[in-house]
C-alpha cells in the first residue's frame, strides 16, 4: 500500500493520570471536528489506556480481548496465547488480520456485530464499536503506519460529484458482513442516526457481501475515494502515544510493515468503546429473558454499570457540510428512508 500523507503525531501530551482530565475537552474537540485525537500518555502499561477508555464509555469486550477489554494486536505472540478460549465456536485465524505484517485494508472495526444482549438486566442493542482506541507500546521499526480515512469528507464530496453512487450507498440492503458466528444483514454503508447525523459501516474484505446490484458501487467508492490521496492520512505511533478514532466516521488500516530475524518488536493495544448513552431495547411482553441467540454476543457484551454515567462524551458520526447536507434529504426520500433513522 503506497503511504499517500504523513503526519507525526500530536503535540498533545499527558505527563501523569492527574493530568489527564486536563487535555481530554481538548481530546473531545479534536474527534469530533477531524474524526480522531492522538496524544501521548505517561507510560505504555495496559491499565492506562483502559483508564483511558472508560473516559469515554463503556468498554466493550472483543472475542480476543483479555477480561479487561484490551485486545494485543501483532506483538508476536501464538494465535493460540491471544484467543479466547471461553468462544463456543472456532475462531478462524484467517478471518483476523492482525497478526502478520502485511497491509490492513482500511475498515470500520465490528462491521459483522448486530444483537442483543442482557445488561444489569435490561436489553441492549450490540453494536460496532463507537470509538475504537490504539495504544503504541513499541513500534514497527520499519513501515506499520496507521492509516485513516475520513468518510466525512467523502460522502460530503461524493454526494456533490456523483449523487447516483451516494444513492446505492444509501440504500439498505448494499452491503452485508459474515465473521465465524457473527452475521450483520442488509446494511447500508451510509445509515442515517437519530440525530441527524450518520454513520458508516464498512470492510472490503472476505467479510463483507453485497447484492449484484451493489457491488459496483462498493468497488467504486475502495477504488474512487478510499484510496484517494485527499483523503488518507498516515500516522506513526510512537511509544506511548494513543490514538482516539470515532468509529462511526473513521475507516482505520495499516501499511505493511518489516519484521527482522523474525523478531515482530510492534506492539499495539486495542480496546472498544459502545455508544453512549447504551441502545435499549425493550420486549413487547415486558420480559427480559435471555435468548439463545443472545449468547452469541456474550464475547462482544458492554461492561457494566450501563447506566453510570460518562465524564467525556464525543459526538460522533459523519455531520456534513451545508452545500452537501441540503442534497440528502432529496436522496433519502427517493429512497423511502427519510423516517427510519438508527437510533
Amino acid at each position: 500500500m503506497q503511504i499517500t500523507s504523513f503526519r507525526k503525531t500530536t503535540n498533545l501530551n499527558c505527563s501523569s493520570p492527574d493530568a489527564l482530565i486536563k487535555i481530554l475537552p481538548e481530546v473531545v474537540n479534536q474527534v469530533e471536528k477531524k474524526g480522531f485525537s492522538v496524544f501521548s500518555a505517561w507510560d505504555t502499561e495496559a491499565d492506562t489506556v483502559q483508564k483511558i477508555a472508560r473516559q469515554f464509555g463503556k468498554i466493550m469486550r472483543h472475542i480476543r480481548a483479555d477480561e479487561s477489554g484490551i485486545t494485543t494486536v501483532a506483538q508476536g505472540k501464538s494465535w493460540h496465547q491471544n484467543s479466547n478460549s471461553s468462544q463456543n465456536s472456532p475462531i478462524e485465524k484467517n478471518e483476523y488480520q492482525s497478526y502478520d505484517a502485511d497491509e490492513v485494508i482500511a475498515h470500520t472495526d465490528g462491521t459483522f456485530i448486530d444483537g442483543m444482549n442482557i445488561i444489569d438486566g435490561q436489553i441492549v442493542r450490540v453494536e460496532p464499536p463507537y470509538v475504537v482506541l490504539f495504544q503504541c507500546v513499541a513500534p514497527a521499526e520499519q513501515g506499520g503506519e496507521l492509516i485513516l480515512i475520513d468518510t466525512q469528507q467523502v460522502l460530503s464530496d461524493m454526494l456533490v460529484e456523483n449523487a447516483q453512487l451516494a444513492k446505492i450507498l444509501l440504500t439498505p440492503g448494499c452491503i452485508s458482513f459474515c465473521r465465524d458466528d457473527q452475521i450483520a444483514l442488509d446494511f447500508p454503508v451510509f445509515q442515517q442516526r437519530f440525530d441527524g447525523s450518520l454513520r458508516v459501516r464498512i470492510n472490503c474484505d472476505n467479510k463483507a457481501f453485497t447484492p449484484d446490484w451493489s457491488y459496483e458501487a462498493v468497488k467504486r467508492l475502495y477504488e474512487e475515494y478510499f484510496k484517494n490521496p485527499k483523503y488518507r492520512v498516515a500516522l506513526k505511533l510512537e511509544s506511548k502515544d494513543v490514538l482516539v478514532i470515532d468509529n462511526y466516521r473513521v475507516l482505520h488500516g495499516r501499511a505493511v510493515y518489516q519484521v527482522y530475524n523474525n523478531n515482530n518488536i510492534r506492539h499495539h493495544r486495542r480496546i472498544w468503546v459502545a455508544n453512549e448513552p447504551p441502545n435499549l431495547v425493550k420486549n413487547l411482553q415486558e420480559e427480559v429473558k435471555m435468548k439463545r441467540a443472545f449468547e452469541t454476543y456474550n464475547s462482544y457484551r458492554i461492561t457494566s454499570p450501563l447506566l453510570e454515567e460518562v465524564p467525556f462524551k464525543i459526538k460522533g458520526g459523519i455531520r456534513l457540510k451545508a452545500e452537501s447536507e441540503k442534497l440528502l434529504p432529496g436522496i433519502l426520500h427517493d429512497l423511502n428512508i427519510s423516517g427510519s433513522k438508527e437510533r
